[in-house]
């Protein structure tokens, strides 16, 4: 039965939903928050200080570029670790639930519009990891905005609006993967005939699609920004490098509005995944366990123990 399933998972989820995926979460949203307020802090610079001197504004906007460009690069990583850990848990979750139900959701289009939960998790995973990589590249073309070399200040700007594009890309697909797998969590919540894990799924799944929603308001905001940076303004290239940001300081402030909410959103879905194993334990304590053997089971617990999900 979906019960006796739901309840013996609850040996891997009551560890397996660790605080790493938790923590990782948090890293991630708190790295994208950071991201936003650099972004603030480079159109504040570049705006007319009759106090400052050109040479300090200079100076300013140099150090945010470089600000800018890490906080590209820890994003890129923190989406690796995430991915990382996802697949650990995502992998114990699949080889356990396939001991017991072939979870296959099917649409009203018929037998071809059946997904498997394990091609979901697949998909997500490599959109992270790819998203991840761009954003590596995007944090080193950032930072050589600041670097003499062969091209002009605007080739510069267009070799970054072609990384924004990138990433506009990679964030809707990232944002498509969390609607997608929140709505299986759901589901998969659905086949519980425990209140506790039901709503758990439900509130895991939920906020999936509230984070998958925010990631794609974001790479609406990153696709605005690469079409900003292709047509830098003015002519001197000091001038440009300043009003290149300032000239478009709306959309900068809007990203930096979807930032917060997504780190927020993030935090949330984090902390969902902790409750998931608190669901499960609360579950385990009304279940009455028929056998306490080595089964096939406790073979897959040991597993997981071994994925380092405990």
């Amino acid at each position: 039965m979906a019960s006796d399933f739901f309840l013996k998972l609850e040996d891997i989820a009551g560890e397996a939903v660790d605080h790493k995926i938790h923590q990782d979460f948090i890293k991630l949203g708190n790295a994208f928050d950071h991201l936003g307020d650099a972004f603030i802090k480079l159109v504040d610079d570049a705006s007319p200080d009759d106090e400052a001197g050109f040479h300090k504004i200079e100076a300013h906007i140099k150090h945010d570029i470089v600000r800018i460009g890490d906080d590209f690069l820890k994003i890129g990583d923190d989406f690796i670790k995430l991915d990382t850990e996802l697949h650990k848990f995502d992998d114990a979750f699949i080889k356990l639930t396939d001991q017991f139900i072939k979870i296959v959701f099917t649409d009203s289009v018929g037998d071809q519009g059946s997904v498997k939960l394990a091609d979901d998790f697949h998909k997500f995973e490599t959109d992270l990891n790819t998203a991840g990589q761009d954003f590596i590249k995007l944090g080193a073309d950032f930072i050589k905005l600041n670097e003499a070399s062969d091209l002009t200040l605007d080739e510069k700007f267009h070799k970054v609006g072609d990384d924004f594009i990138k990433i506009e890309n990679d964030l809707h697909k990232v944002g498509d993967d969390f609607i997608k797998i929140g709505g299986d969590f759901i589901k998969v919540g659905d086949l519980s005939d425990s209140p506790v894990l039901d709503q758990a799924f439900h509130k895991l799944g939920d906020d999936s699609i509230k984070v998958g929603d925010d990631f794609i308001k974001v790479s609406d905001d990153f696709l605005k920004i690469a079409e900003d940076f292709g047509q830098p303004t003015a002519t001197s290239e000091t001038i440009k490098l300043d009003q290149g940001f300032l000239s478009h300081a709306d959309d900068f402030i809007k990203l930096d509005s979807d930032l917060h909410k997504l780190d927020v959103d993030l935090h949330k879905l984090g902390g969902d995944y902790l409750k998931i194993a608190e669901a499960f334990e609360k579950a385990e304590h009304g279940a009455h366990h028929e056998s306490s053997g080595h089964t096939a089971l406790d073979q897959l617990l040991q597993a997981a123990h071994d994925f380092s999900l405990l």
